[in-house]
């Protein structure tokens, strides 16, 4: 129980455990005395009165019994117990937080791949870019060489080939001619 404590812990440790055998006397000692002067002839005129102190002095001492044991199982090795489990709860404790932080590193790994890749596409991107700037500047040039097209080419277009539905009128907008 005492192992890993200070001579001045074990003994302040078992000035406690003397108290608290001292308070649960004092309480057993005066639950017995409610409990046994209280005890009236159930013919008296106040037994409503004191039975109840009676029932009260009982409690007392069932109250002070239980403090005594308790008092007794931290006095025998309960506080070793104790201690193993608190240890158990400190390594449980101890190994959610390795997991948590193993889970963020994994989170920050994924992220930095993630952004080397999208650092990759990004400068590919850039490049067809730059290969569709030049191709568009090279096609400004023979485009000046193009024929621009009429209105006549687009009149032409826009009319449907093949014959025209019967009862339909030409169209009163025809070639314009020069």
């Amino acid at each position: 129980m005492f192992f890993g404590q200070s001579i001045f812990e074990r003994a302040l440790s078992w000035v406690g455990i003397g108290i608290e055998y001292l308070v649960a006397g004092l309480i057993f000692a005066g639950g017995a005395y409610l409990f046994f002067l209280f005890n009236v002839d159930p013919a008296s005129k106040i037994v409503w009165v004191l039975r109840p102190l009676r029932l009260v002095g009982g409690a007392l001492m069932l109250l002070a019994a239980c403090l005594a044991s308790v008092t007794y199982g931290k006095s025998v090795g309960a506080a070793g117990c104790e201690a193993r489990w608190k240890k158990a709860n400190y390594e449980a404790r101890l190994a959610q937080l390795k997991q948590e932080a193993d889970a963020k590193q994994i989170a920050i790994d994924t992220a930095n791949q993630e952004i080397k890749r999208m650092e990759g596409e990004n400068e590919n991107l850039q490049g067809q870019l730059g290969d569709y700037s030049a191709a568009v500047s090279q096609l400004s040039d023979s485009m000046e060489s193009c024929r621009r097209a009429t209105d006549d080419d687009d009149w032409r277009m826009r009319q449907p080939s093949g014959p025209s539905p019967k009862g339909s009128k030409p169209s009163a907008h025809g070639p314009k001619t020069r």
